[in-house]
C-alpha cells in the first residue's frame, strides 16, 4: 500500500524514497528501478556528459513511466554555439 505524503504527493511517486543523483551509478537503468519500486530517482547529470543526457533521459523513459528527476551542478561549464 502506498504512503501518502507531501513529498510523494509533490513528486508523484509511491514512498518518500528518494535515490540521489550519486555520480556514476545513478544512470538510466538504477533511476527507472527506483522508480519502478515506487521510490524517487535523479539521473547523475553532472557526471553524464552533456552529448549523452538526452539518451539518458530518453532510456529512462523507456525502462519506466514513473517520473523522475535529472541532478546537474551548476559551475559546470556549459559550451554554446554562436556568437556571444
Amino acid at each position: 500500500m502506498p504512503l501518502q505524503t507531501r513529498l510523494t504527493e509533490l513528486l508523484g511517486c509511491k514512498y518518500p524514497i528518494i535515490q540521489t543523483a550519486m555520480g556514476w551509478v545513478a544512470d538510466a537503468k538504477l533511476v527507472a528501478s527506483t522508480g519502478n519500486a515506487g521510490g524517487f530517482g535523479f539521473l547523475a547529470g553532472a557526471t553524464i556528459p552533456p552529448e549523452a543526457m538526452e539518451q539518458a533521459i530518453v532510456e529512462t523513459k523507456v525502462l519506466s513511466d514513473q517520473p523522475f528527476g535529472v541532478n546537474f551542478h551548476m559551475y559546470v561549464p556549459v559550451q554554446c554555439s554562436g556568437d556571444h
